[in-house]
């Protein structure tokens, strides 16, 4: 009798432990939000209440992944994937054993549907992986910018979860230093999600001329953690700025006097540009155009690293180049721009009457120069005169004496001017003489002044 009355006992107790626990919540929770790629990750299903003959189910994606294949123990099953095990009748544990990439985004949930039917909430697992690699595509290793064209920058980096970020910096020609790196803001990113769950990301960067960006180099960064980075290689930036102009600079005028077989000298000018100009001279005459090569030139830095160029060369012109046209270009990769301005060479040939002008000219100086040398002597003769009678009032035999010095020295006076006509004479054949023809111009303007 004893027997039966605990027999009803124990089943009285167990009635009313599942009347109570029926249609209760069963919660599911993880031992961390995120776990590392191949680290273990342990799923918990907590019960309300207490019950000791509940066999938990576990449930992935839809799919039942596995079955209590009997009451709690200590450890209920292995696989080699997993470990079933309960602490207590209150807690049943799952532990993956081996977490991967492919393990990134699984819903799980933990159900008793025999006694409970009772089913718990989702949860999502989380599956860190560091980015693999990062790389920087160009179509070249010199990103070519100009004015007129920009240039699109592409920076990946693969096989990360949670998907990298990407930085973007200018290296000012320090790759050791990196406290002077410019951060680019600009930037365009894209993510894609690939089959076994990890994230390429894609960041573009726009690259336009400006002066800021000549002699930089451009590289990009990314991380998922914002631990570990990874940096990819550098690409050099090439900038291109056309100049705004070139132009002849000397002789400023636009019609040039040259005389046959006498150098010219030409100078060409570009506005600033990068990198320097090679210019190019030409002469044009009667339609035929012949490509000359400079003398020198020169390049000059401006403050923001553009450049000017400046040329220069020495022509020489015979009668059947009259009306030779001459000009420059200049070109700096970035296109080629014409001379806004041609120098017309009209050519003279040099002739007696041209040597006789010079003659007349140099004839006119003598004669000019005898007068200023009369009028000197004047003047120096009567500053002697007063130095010698300093009295106003003075005998008369003293002015007689005067006179007489006076005329002594007429005839010396008068001995320096023949010789001085002499030496004047004598100085303009020589100057005629030793005239080059590099310096037909100044004696031709005299004489027109005469």
């Amino acid at each position: 009798m004893k027997w039966y009355n605990m027999s009803s006992l124990k089943s009285l107790v167990f009635l009313f432990c599942l009347l109570s626990i029926k249609g209760m919540d069963v919660v599911l929770r993880m031992s961390q939000q995120v776990v590392n790629e191949f680290q273990p990750l342990t799923l918990i299903c907590d019960l309300v209440v207490l019950h000791p003959f509940l066999r938990i189910h576990w449930i992935s994606n839809g799919k039942t992944e596995l079955r209590m294949g009997r009451y709690c123990s200590s450890e209920i099953d292995s696989t080699k994937d997993y470990n079933m095990s309960c602490r207590t009748h209150r807690q049943y544990n799952l532990t993956i054993n081996n977490v991967t990439r492919k393990n990134h985004g699984d819903i799980w949930y933990c159900s008793e549907d025999h006694f409970l039917e009772a089913q718990s909430n989702d949860v999502k697992v989380k599956v860190k992986v560091p980015i693999s690699n990062i790389s920087l595509f160009t179509e070249k290793q010199l990103v070519t910018v100009s004015v007129k064209v920009s240039a699109l920058v592409q920076c990946l980096c693969h096989g990360g979860i949670p998907a990298g970020q990407i930085t973007w910096f200018y290296d000012k020609g320090t790759p050791d230093d990196v406290s002077d790196d410019v951060i680019l803001t600009e930037t365009k990113n894209e993510t894609i999600t690939q089959l076994d769950n990890t994230v390429t990301t894609q960041s573009y960067v726009a690259i336009k001329a400006v002066t800021a960006l000549i002699g930089t180099s451009l590289y990009c960064k990314a991380t998922n953690d914002n631990v570990h980075w990874h940096i990819s290689n550098g690409t050099l930036i090439a900038v291109l700025f056309l100049p705004s102009f070139v132009e002849v600079t000397h002789p400023r005028t636009q019609f040039v006097t040259a005389y046959e077989d006498k150098i010219v000298y030409f100078e060409c000018v570009t506005s600033p540009g990068y990198p320097a100009s090679s210019i190019t001279w030409y002469k044009l005459t009667n339609g035929s155009e012949v490509i000359t090569s400079a003398d020198a030139s020169l390049t000059t830095e401006m403050k923001d690293r553009t450049i000017v160029t400046r040329s220069w060369v020495s022509l020489s012109f015979s009668i059947s180049d009259d009306w030779t046209f001459v000009y420059c270009t200049a070109n700096n990769s970035a296109e080629t721009l014409t001379s806004r301005n041609r120098a017309a060479v009209h050519v003279h040939q040099i002739t007696d009457s041209t040597l006789a002008k010079v003659a007349i000219g140099l004839s006119s100086i003598t004669r000019t120069a005898l007068v200023f040398f009369i009028l000197g002597c004047f003047i120096f003769m009567k500053l002697r005169s007063s130095k010698a009678n300093p009295r106003e009032n003075a005998h008369d035999s003293e002015h007689v004496n005067q006179a007489n010095d006076q005329g002594n020295d007429n005839p010396s006076c008068r001995v320096n001017f023949k010789a001085s006509a002499e030496n004047s004479s004598y100085s303009m054949l020589q100057m005629y003489q030793t005239t080059t023809l590099r310096e037909p111009y100044e004696p031709l303007q005299m004489a027109r002044d005469f």
